[in-house]
């Protein structure tokens, strides 16, 4: 049987609703991919449906740990929050928190230490080569760095740590959907735990323009977090994206005794302010989205 067969089969059994059997086969599917993050997802959301929330902690618990090995710190702080959401209790915020800390990395292929944030790459005005295929088709999310490292929890203590993870909160959108619009209030930024996101800014016309696309790790939303100011730019889901969002509350209190959380942010204001690019698409009114 292929595997799409067998993909199909599983559908065909939660969707009848025989869940031992589904979970059976899943298992039977893990023997030989045991690392297949989207079968061991599966799994645990039909244990779930099955009414066991402990072995789908268990699941997401063994899951969270392989992504942190990974490390895939984003990742996996989205799964213990989808472990959280079954089974809140302080020592998960806690362990999110070790996570953190432990998973953190000065410099690794490209990441700049905490305050140097890299800049964006290039661009070309209303064409982004790295999105299309040849069939006018969504290519493939760019696989992130092996080891993930997000500036902003970069040289936080355990107790500010926890302090940003409990403010963290996992929302999740499909491909084509609007994350945040120009022009809307905004409160709070978001940071990729999954998927690939894509920029748009209104130029003379009015017409949404594609400026850039962030993936893993990335974050977005500071500059309305900062300066209270409504969304720079539309972001839209470019694949099935997860976000761990953080409002401004949030950041607000762990500044006060943790600044440079507050310099990364500006940072990264400052040079999407300066982005030559972006002007350019406001200014150009023949600019099509």
């Amino acid at each position: 049987m292929s595997d799409l067969a067998k993909e199909a089969a599983i559908t065909d059994l939660i969707t009848r609703k025989s869940y031992p059997k589904a979970i059976e086969l899943i298992q039977s599917e893990l023997k030989d991919r045991n690392k297949n993050e989207r079968l061991r997802l599966q799994l645990a959301h039909v244990h779930l449906l099955a009414g066991s929330s402990s072995q789908a902690v268990d699941v997401l618990s063994g899951l969270a740990d392989d992504l942190a090995d990974d490390g895939f710190a984003a990742k996996a702080i989205a799964i213990l929050k989808k472990m959280q959401k079954i089974a809140p209790g302080p020592a998960l915020e806690a362990r999110i928190a070790r996570l953190v800390r432990e998973k953190e990395t000065p410099t690794v292929q490209g990441w700049a230490p905490l305050g140097s944030v890299p800049p964006p790459p290039p661009l070309v005005l209303g064409f982004e080569p790295s999105l299309a295929t040849e069939e006018g088709r969504l290519a493939p999310p760019v696989e992130p760095p092996p080891i993930v490292h997000t500036p902003l929890f970069s040289g936080l203590s355990p107790q500010e740590a926890l302090a940003i993870v409990q403010g963290l909160r996992l929302v999740a959108f499909e491909p084509g959907e609007i994350i945040v619009s120009e022009g809307e209030p905004g409160a709070s930024l978001f940071i990729i735990s999954s998927g690939t996101c894509r920029v748009f800014l209104k130029n003379r016309k009015g017409h949404n323009a594609p400026v850039r696309q962030l993936h893993e790790t990335e974050f977005f939303g500071e500059i309305s977090l900062l300066r209270a100011a409504p969304r720079s730019a539309t972001v839209t889901a470019a694949t099935p994206v997860e976000l761990l969002e953080l409002d401004r509350a949030t950041v607000d209190k762990v500044a006060e005794q943790h600044p440079q959380v507050r310099e990364v942010l500006q940072d990264f204001y400052q040079r999407r302010a300066n982005s030559t690019v972006e002007a350019s698409i406001r200014a150009m009114g023949t600019t099509q989205a």
